[in-house]
C-alpha cells in the first residue's frame, strides 16, 4: 500500500478518519510513502509547527 500524505495528516491531527487509516496501515503487509509524499507531509507539518514539528 502506498500511503497518501493526507492520510498521514489525518493521523497526526486526529481527524475523524484516523482510526480507519491506522487499521488499514496495520493490516497492510507493505506500506510505502513516496519521496514527494514525504516532502509534502514535511512541508505541511513544518508550516504549522515549524522545525520542531518536523
Amino acid at each position: 500500500m502506498v500511503i497518501d500524505p493526507s492520510a498521514i495528516m489525518a493521523i497526526i491531527y486526529a481527524e475523524s478518519e484516523e482510526l480507519i487509516f491506522i487499521q488499514l496501515i496495520n493490516e497492510s503487509e507493505d506500506c510505502l510513502l513516496s519521496a514527494p509524499g514525504y516532502v509534502e507531509a514535511s512541508i505541511v507539518v513544518g508550516t504549522k509547527h515549524s522545525e520542531q514539528g518536523v
